[in-house]
């Protein structure tokens, strides 16, 4: 349940939030099961500042089961945000920053992450279908039972990210990824492809030589998509 304080302080508008979480940093923001989807949003200008590359602060906040679809969200900043289980579909949310961010169980279809900061963020058992994921950042990012179908990840940056029961032959644009760091893949997702994982440029899927101990005591295999470095 939202806090109806919160509430009030971000219908004032974007900079009047913004000031406001200047001035109460250690407090965390309550807007869990609010509806803050496009009409809302749009009456209060949510993606921003007009005329300025500055969106709303929220990092740290609780938008747990909020209702955010349609919302622009264009260069917020969500660092550390708890998205477990909001609406975001449609939503807007280019050149973000989700840093640190958790959206488990979060619907993301049809939204646009283009150029979207992911380090560290959990996408567990997450809707990603027709998602937008181009040129983004996504590094460390955790990606359990997400649904790929249609996402676009064409010219996204790659580095120790973590792909579990991921099924790949429906994902756009895995060819022009950029890797700058293996990132993992487990076995369950290499059969759940089907082998329909793309080599590109700049890195291959091959065997690792280690393996991971599974909790029955079986050796997972895992495999990572590894930079090829050019040579002299």
């Amino acid at each position: 349940m939202a806090n109806e304080e919160h509430l009030a302080i971000l219908k004032k508008g974007v900079k009047a939030w913004n000031e406001w979480r200047e001035r109460n940093i250690e407090l965390r923001p309550d807007l869990s099961g609010a509806d803050l989807s496009e009409p809302f949003s749009r009456e209060i200008e949510l993606h921003g500042i007009k005329g300025m590359r500055e969106g709303p602060n929220f990092g740290n906040i609780d938008f747990g089961n909020a209702d955010l679809s349609r919302t622009s969200l264009k260069f917020a900043g969500l660092m550390d945000a708890h998205l477990v289980g909001a609406d975001l579909s449609k939503a807007d949310l280019s050149e973000a920053t989700l840093s640190g961010s958790d959206l488990s169980r979060a619907n993301l279809e049809h939204a646009n992450l283009s150029e979207a900061e992911l380090f560290g963020t959990i996408f567990n058992d997450v809707e990603l279908a027709e998602a937008n994921l181009s040129r983004a950042v996504i590094v460390q990012t955790i990606f359990d039972r997400p649904r790929f179908r249609k996402t676009n990840f064409s010219e996204s940056t790659m580095a120790n990210a973590f792909f579990g029961n991921t099924d790949f032959s429906a994902a756009r644009g895995l060819e022009s990824v950029k890797h700058h760091a293996p990132s993992t893949i487990g076995i369950d997702s290499i059969y759940l492809s089907e082998g329909n994982i793309p080599e590109t440029d700049s890195g291959v899927f091959h065997r690792s030589d280690e393996s991971a101990c599974s909790g029955d005591g079986t050796d997972s295999v895992l495999f990572v998509f590894h930079q090829l470095f050019e040579q002299g």
